[in-house]
């Protein structure tokens, strides 16, 4: 089998688990109500009459009382039955599925990584003239923080939305991947603010080259991949306005 085949398989077996599973989902009304039959014919009568029987200290008691455990039992099985063969079919799909959404966090991890990269900052009017003289309050600058701000939002977004489709087919979910790709390699970052600020915010505000560009990959906390924080180690100082595109929050 080549890996044409390989993954022409996956696809298959992925929405077969999937359409396997919306039908056994289908049966839950019917489940329900057998339970709720079996509750109101069997065991609720079978309970007032052990509460009787205790009452009275009646010698039935014993009797009746393993009575109302097998009508238990017969009642809460076929729910049980249900949650069992739900988890079996919803485990199959995410073998499929899983894979390819833990690929794609990462990529989106790496895309938020390189926001920064983006990042326009200019001073359109310093506050002092060429001669150092001050000639107003504050500095007016331009800069893109809005449109990187916007990118990341939208990629977190994607990540969740991608996320939550751990039971839907593959065919669906690596269209759905292909459309978001699409989107974020399109995202436009020429359109700029003009803000009048102090002059130690427009300092903070400019870029500045790291004193080292070792910047460690994302790290798993919690027990699923999609608990992800972005560490920047050794980074050297990073201005308050970088750090709001590079560090991740809300995922």
């Amino acid at each position: 089998m080549n890996i044409s085949e390989f993954f022409d398989s996956r696809k298959r077996d992925s929405a077969a688990a999937v359409e396997e599973l919306q039908k056994h989902l289908e049966t839950w009304p019917e489940v329900e109500a057998e339970f709720k039959r079996q509750d109101v014919d069997v065991c609720i009568p079978l309970a007032g009459k052990l509460a009787s029987a205790r009452l009275a200290a009646s010698p039935t008691t014993i009797t009746i009382e393993a009575e109302l455990k097998r009508a238990r039992w017969d009642r809460d099985r076929a729910k049980q039955n249900f949650s069992i063969r739900r988890a079996e079919l919803m485990r199959m799909v995410e073998s499929c599925t899983r894979p390819l959404i833990d690929g794609f966090h990462e990529e989106c991890l790496a895309r938020v990584k390189r926001l920064s990269s983006k990042y326009n900052f200019e001073i359109l009017e310093n506050s002092h003239d060429l001669e150092g003289r001050r000639r107003r309050q504050t500095v007016r600058v331009s800069h893109n923080a809005a449109a990187l701000d916007a990118a990341k939002d939208r990629i977190f977004a994607g990540m969740r939305e991608v996320r939550d489709m751990n039971l839907s087919s593959l065919a669906v979910l690596e269209n759905r991947i292909g459309q978001l790709r699409a989107e974020f390699d399109n995202f436009d970052f020429t359109t700029l603010q003009i803000e009048e600020v102090d002059e130690d915010t427009a300092k903070s505000m400019r870029p500045q080259k790291p004193e080292s560009d070792d910047l460690q990959s994302a790290y798993i906390i919690g027990p699923d991949k999609k608990d992800h924080i972005l560490i920047n180690k050794d980074a050297g100082r990073i201005n308050d306005l970088k750090n709001r595109i590079t560090k991740l929050e809300g995922i």
